[in-house]
């Protein structure tokens, strides 16, 4: 059920948001991992400063994906796909 429930929430992710967001936030478990490791875990060895830089270059990754921002949205946040009336003929050549 556990890989259901990922999945579906992947698949979600990329219908809210671009596929790169999402690909890139399935990445956080690695910083979520080292911290539960040392607070449900109680282990405080893998406070290394490898896994410590790992987790901290992870996290700026996504920041700097997010930031990039969808080249979808406007300035005023909404979609530049364009809209068109009930009454209005589309014509195609």
């Amino acid at each position: 059920f556990d890989n259901v429930l990922s999945d579906y929430l992947w698949a979600r992710a990329i219908i809210l948001t671009t596929a790169t967001v999402a690909t890139v936030g399935t990445g956080l478990t690695i910083p979520l991992a080292l911290l539960s490791d040392v607070f449900i875990m109680d282990r405080s060895d893998v406070f290394t400063f490898g896994s410590v830089a790992g987790a901290i270059l992870v996290l700026v990754g996504f920041i700097f994906v997010n930031l990039g921002g969808d080249s979808r949205l406007d300035q005023s946040g909404s979609t530049s796909v364009p809209v068109f009336e009930e009454d209005e003929t589309v014509e195609f050549a």
